[in-house]
Formats: C-alpha cells, structure tokens, sequence
C-alpha cells in the first residue's frame, strides 16, 4: 500500500472508532480508544494519533517484512531478524 492509502485506512477506521464511541458513551461513560496499528503510526503525525487514549503499535519498534510489503517502513528499517531451524517430519 501506498503512505496515501495507509493515511486513507487510518482516517476511515478513526472516524468509525469515533462514531462506536459516541453512540455508547452514555452507556459506558468511561469508554477509551485504544488502536493498535503499526503502518499509521508509521507514517500519521502524532495530532493524528490524539483521538486514541491508547496506542499499541505492535512491532512498530522493530518493524518486519510484512510492514514493508505494506509500505509503513523500508527493508532498511528492519531492525531485527530471526534465523531458526525449521524442523518437520
């Protein structure tokens, strides 16, 4: 995916979070927001991210090939890899 289309899926996905927290607010009134997601914390503004009480953004430290095939970061941003064996009968 492209930066566009990352911020794209961010804004549509706040804007649902928002509406689920308006509508039951007055029966949970301590209702928070907490989203979890590494590719727009990639690449959103921390004022993007100010809706959410809490964000877990997962392997956001380390980053992974999966987060490279979906553009939040580059192979170079890699920052760790695993090697293991593989063992199968």
């Amino acid at each position: 995916k492209t930066p566009e289309q990352v911020f794209g899926i961010h804004e549509e996905s706040k804007e649902k979070l928002l509406r689920l927290k308006e509508r039951y607010s007055t029966d949970f009134p301590g209702l928070q927001l907490s989203i979890g997601d590494t590719p727009s914390c990639s690449i959103v503004s921390a004022s993007d991210l100010e809706f959410a009480d809490e964000i877990r953004p997962g392997n956001f430290v380390f980053y992974d090939l999966e987060q490279a095939s979906v553009g939040a970061c580059t192979s170079q941003d890699i920052a760790v890899a695993v090697a293991c064996p593989i063992v199968a009968k």
